[in-house]
């Protein structure tokens, strides 16, 4: 009879109100303790009727607590929504705002529980719409000061990305058993350019990050340990997949490659040409470019990824069309830096180049470099040049010529304005032009143009020039000399000596006359800025040298040692 009663009546659910009343009042307690309690509380009677959440002053106070002074309490909070944001989408589309503001939470506790929740939503639930924008904020974690935390992110996108289980594959089979079966290799790259992209706006206060993506951006760092953990950070599991996880950051590439293929052909040339005036706004570049980018970043992470096994040019032969296009836009000069930068890895990597088609690379190289008017291509473009000379080296020396040709051009034109007491507007930016072009010919082909036996593009002739230009005093042509300092330290990088006086003893008095002068302390503060960018670039590469180095020393000793 009483439990009938009971049944019949519900004089305990009648309460629900007020017990719940309670329990939002004993959420404002001083008490940190009696504060997670409430929540663990208030978890119960959530489980029992998820409608709860719902309520207006229930969601009040459990945004309020979320960002409790208590650690505790706000684990509490968000193991109470944990449970509930997969299942319901309704709550996931409330509280989703204010789950992922707690990713960057001092509580490591705290950050790990976000984590999780956000990885589940995007695993489980099925109608979650904040996926792209989740792998974002998990993607920046990477970055986090807990090195838990970032094994975990590593974790999460190699099973994401990586698995031999095809993780996109329960959402693909939602769209309809009479639907073609999608290649779960093309999505994977789908999501990892749309998540790329999100990631790539978000670094910088300008909206987009610099090219070439250094191994701090979010999506290289991960892609690195997911593909080469180290020592310490991998476990048995993904050292053993060793190779298989490489082969399958080979078949994304392809696969993202394919897929800009597809959008441009999807895209067209018209249509393209129709963005071109309103392609300053990053949001509205074309998608070919989000998937130039996705090949950048696995260039970025190791250049070996880019090079087929079967057909190692096979990516250059592809993207080498791209490299032709000659429009003065904000998105094609993003494609272009990313396409070159391919192209310029796979050269270097296969180390083999027919004379016909370095004739062609370069012809399309030199264009650019006396036409285009991005500083992110004419860089790629001098790197690329002194690639594809390098390559052919030893064999055609006509295949050397394209490094050689630029370098002659920009050389005559210095040497016929050098002379003159005043510069026209044009005469500037033509000569700003080949200030940054020669720097990084000299930068990245020294040995090149050391090589040809001309004194004219020879390094020390090239230093010269700069001087030359360093020492012009009209106001209106201070970017020049800030341009010509730069291009020295371009030159400082490929040839240290030359930054160093042999006759200066030790200290301050070894530098070259050219560095004393802008350390100086009667120099311009923006020449004291780029003689420290100099001398931070010739440092950062002087490290790098020194690493690969040391890594070629203890493999030549450990296979000594084998021997």
């Amino acid at each position: 009879r009483l439990f009938r009663a009971l049944q019949q009546q519900l004089p305990l659910a009648r309460q629900l109100h007020i017990l719940v009343e309670r329990l939002l009042g004993a959420l404002e307690d001083p008490a940190i303790t009696v504060r997670a309690a409430a929540v663990r509380a208030l978890s119960a009677v959530v489980d029992a009727d998820p409608r709860v959440l719902e309520w207006e002053q229930v969601r009040l106070a459990v945004q309020r607590r979320m960002s409790d002074n208590g650690t505790m309490v706000r684990s509490a909070v968000i193991d109470l929504l944990g449970k509930h944001v997969v299942r319901d989408a309704r709550v996931a589309e409330t509280y989703y705002a204010a789950i992922v503001a707690r990713i960057s939470d001092v509580g490591v506790s705290v950050r790990k529980r976000v984590i999780h929740i956000l990885h589940d939503c995007i695993q489980n639930a099925p109608d979650f719409k904040h996926g792209v924008e989740a792998l974002r904020f998990l993607a920046f974690r990477i970055l986090d000061d807990d090195v838990g935390i970032q094994e975990l992110i590593v974790r999460i996108f190699r099973e994401l990305w990586f698995s031999k289980a095809q993780a996109l594959s329960e959402k693909s089979a939602r769209r309809g058993a009479g639907a073609e079966a999608p290649d779960p290799t093309a999505e994977r790259a789908e999501q990892l350019v749309a998540v790329l992209w999100e990631v790539y706006c978000g670094v910088s206060r300008v909206g987009y990050a610099k090219l070439p993506l250094l191994s701090t951006f979010p999506i290289v760092a991960i892609l690195r340990r997911v593909v080469f953990p180290a020592e310490d950070d991998a476990n048995d599991e993904a050292r053993g997949d060793f190779a298989e996880t490489v082969s399958t950051a080979r078949r994304l590439c392809g696969a993202i490659l394919n897929g800009m293929l597809s959008q441009e052909e999807a895209e067209g040339r018209e249509d393209l040409e129709e963005r071109d005036e309103g392609t300053k706004d990053i949001s509205s570049f074309p998608r070919a470019v989000r998937y130039a980018l996705g090949l950048h970043v696995f260039c970025a992470t190791d250049p070996q990824l880019c090079v087929a096994e079967g057909n190692p040019l096979a990516f250059a032969a592809a993207l080498h069309p791209y490299i032709k296009r000659a429009e003065n836009t904000s998105a094609n000069s993003l494609q272009l830096q990313c396409c070159i930068s391919v192209v310029d890895a796979v050269v270097k990597e296969s180390g083999c180049l027919s004379a016909a088609t370095a004739a062609e690379i370069e012809k399309d190289l030199r264009f650019l470099l006396l036409r285009n008017t991005f500083h992110g291509v004419l860089y790629y473009a001098s790197r690329c040049i002194c690639s594809v000379a390098e390559t052919a080296a030893g064999g055609d020396s006509r295949v050397a010529s394209g490094a050689l040709q630029i370098c002659r051009r920009f050389v005559k034109l210095l040497d016929e304005v050098s002379e003159r007491d005043e510069l026209s507007a044009s005469e500037r930016a033509h000569v700003s032009r080949a200030l940054f072009v020669l720097g990084h010919l000299a930068r990245f082909g020294a040995d090149t143009l050391e090589a040809s036996r001309e004194e004219a593009v020879s390094p020390g002739n090239l230093l010269r020039l700069f001087r030359c230009f360093l020492q012009r005093a009209s106001p209106t042509e201070f970017d020049l000399k800030r341009g010509a300092l730069q291009a020295c330290g371009f030159l400082f990088v490929a040839r240290p000596q030359l930054m160093l006086c042999p006759k200066g003893g030790f200290g301050k008095g070894s530098m070259d006359g050219i560095m004393r002068a802008a350390l100086g302390s009667s120099a311009e503060r923006n020449l004291k800025e780029q003689a420290l960018l100099n001398l931070d670039e010739y440092l950062r590469e002087e490290e790098i040298r020194t690493l690969i180095q040391m890594s070629d020393d203890a493999n030549a000793q450990a296979g000594a040692a084998g021997g």
